[in-house]
């Protein structure tokens, strides 16, 4: 049951960073995945069918895994220097690994098959992830924190 969902976000994964890195727009990519997360996970919650829960799962997923790169190949471009670069990538890697803590309390075996709670809040982040990418895009531009011209 794993392999599709993998499968899945691999094509969609690969595919969003071919773009990203060829139209060098990794802002929109990453809100695009965001979006894509959202609407799979509120369609997940509603939707009573196993299949098709099955299938934006499949989606959501995509839409999870397909942010991240992109995002992390963004944040890192936008400040100077090795050792901010490096302080910026520590600081994402070990607030996302946290995830594994604090991610098993969302999905507890009471609120099956539906897991509301655990759809909500994933929704939630996923739609504050794209937000909080949408203000930077229209906060800095395609300047960046450090002011350069690329569009990334």
């Amino acid at each position: 049951m794993t392999v599709p969902i993998y499968c899945v976000a691999l094509v969609i994964a690969l595919a969003v960073g071919w773009s990203a890195d060829k139209t060098r727009k990794k802002a929109y990519h990453v809100i695009g995945g965001c979006t894509l997360g959202v609407v799979s996970f509120i369609i997940c919650v509603t939707v009573q069918k196993p299949e098709v829960k099955y299938a934006f799962i499949c989606f959501g997923g995509a839409g999870v895994w397909s942010a991240l790169p992109v995002f992390l190949s963004w944040m890192v471009t936008m400040f100077d220097g090795r050792e901010k670069r490096a302080i910026c990538i520590a600081l994402i890697n070990g607030v996302g690994n946290l995830a594994s803590i604090y991610g098993s309390f969302f999905w507890p075996a009471g609120d099956a098959p539906k897991y509301t709670k655990g759809f909500a809040i994933t929704t939630s982040l996923m739609g504050a992830a794209a937000l909080v990418m949408i203000f930077n895009k229209w906060r800095f531009g395609d300047k960046g924190f450090r002011g350069n011209t690329n569009d990334h």
